[in-house]
């Protein structure tokens, strides 16, 4: 098994070329405390079924420590010295065939495999990288920077410890658009709501076909998980869960009665918004 999965990672990066100079944006090699390391990896709620790809992987202990904990990892670093520490890092701690490393512009490495993304860069890169990140990682995927953050792209989560800020993105599913859902068959009230995101923050509104009263009380998306509260003033709350796939969200809805059904809405591919820009603007 262990063996598929490397064969995996190595087709990950099999298209790169591998770098003898230092690129546009590249970070000084400062070690992270294990203490550190293990809070990012705590943090990114790293499970056996993660792979981790650590950018500027320096001695690669990140990787490693997350192989430790039974994940696999891919380390990258532009500077052929780490590389060879963080193989024979590998080698001492036993867990050589749960991970790769590699030499090269980690901008050039394709990030779809990757569960979770740990970074220990500069600002002005954590901004760089922001649309690849937003780009390539499906939804649900987490990234984790120790002491810097990502410009206007606010984290899901932020730990202090002592000297060092982490913080924790998890990479939204697009949401935007105008939806559409019926309960009760074709007889039915149904609800349009129309959802404006940038980045993982919602805000919305929603109709009622029957005119009666209905507003949005809570609009919340993690990775494809979407949670929508709809007060209905005199009737009570309604509150949907479900999960965000393509023009879809497929779920459950609690309504006020007490009562609980399978809930799905559809969306107008064509109102479908970006939830960010590459320049960071909107």
């Amino acid at each position: 098994m262990r063996s598929a999965y490397m064969i995996s990672i190595v087709c990950v990066c099999a298209a790169v070329l591998i770098s003898h100079e230092r690129c546009e944006y590249d970070a000084p090699f400062i070690p992270m405390p294990f203490d550190v390391v293990n809070m990012m990896l705590e943090l990114a709620e790293v499970t056996p079924e993660d792979m981790v790809f650590d950018l500027g992987c320096g001695d690669g202990r990140v990787v490693i420590s997350a192989a430790a904990m039974g994940a696999r990892g891919v380390g990258i670093d532009i500077n052929a010295v780490r590389i060879s520490e963080s193989e024979e890092n590998a080698k001492m701690i036993g867990v050589e065939d749960q991970v790769k490393f590699f030499q090269t512009d980690f901008f050039q490495v394709p990030l779809a495999k990757a569960s979770v993304v740990t970074i220990y860069l500069l600002p002005e890169i954590n901004v760089k990288l922001r649309p690849k990140l937003l780009n390539e990682l499906k939804p649900g995927a987490r990234i984790v920077s120790n002491d810097f953050d990502m410009g206007e792209w606010m984290p899901d989560s932020v730990v202090i410890a002592e000297k060092n800020i982490i913080y924790l993105w998890i990479i939204p599913a697009n949401a935007s658009g105008m939806w559409s859902w019926q309960y009760g068959g074709k007889t039915g009230k149904s609800y349009s709501m129309n959802i404006d995101q940038k980045y993982q923050r919602l805000s919305g509104n929603i109709t009622d076909s029957s005119g009666g009263s209905a507003a949005l009380k809570e609009l919340e998306l993690r990775g494809d998980k979407i949670r929508i509260i709809i007060d209905e003033g005199n009737k009570g709350k309604t509150i949907l869960s479900g999960t965000v796939k393509e023009n879809a969200i497929e779920g459950t809805a609690a309504l006020p009665n007490g009562s609980k059904q399978k809930w799905r809405a559809s969306r107008t591919a064509s109102t479908v918004a970006p939830i960010f820009f590459p320049d960071g603007g909107i």
